[in-house]
């Protein structure tokens, strides 16, 4: 799998980014009533919810869903992004646009560490 970088054209100035690591467990509970849990990985991977303010008077907004559907290949293709830390991240879901007004657009995503 190729690892592009985030697009030049588009801001990396994330807002209401909250970070948690994944959950790494898996849980099976017995018959008997007895539950057991252990880790899928040695490592624990991060989830980040955040948001991310385009504008759309300019090409930003154009130039992210560009490099989204054909430079990334959507959920599937793996980015790095300074802004994020030094790792190799993926969207989880498309990003979500919310319209603010006409000149700004607000994208909601839900990204992880790979």
């Amino acid at each position: 799998m190729t690892t592009v970088s985030w697009p030049s054209g588009v801001n990396s100035k994330f807002f209401k980014c909250k970070g948690s690591p994944a959950d790494n467990s898996v849980t099976t509970q017995f018959d008997g009533g007895r539950t057991v849990a252990y880790l899928k990985n040695t490592a624990y991977k991060w989830v980040y919810s955040c948001s991310l303010k385009l504008d759309r008077l300019g090409t930003e907004a154009d130039t992210f869903w560009s490099w989204f559907t054909d430079t990334l290949g959507g959920c599937t293709g793996h980015f790095t992004c300074s802004a994020l830390g030094s790792g190799t991240y993926r969207f989880q879901e498309v990003p979500t646009p919310e319209d603010t007004d006409q000149r700004r657009l607000i994208l909601n995503m839900m990204i992880e560490e790979v």
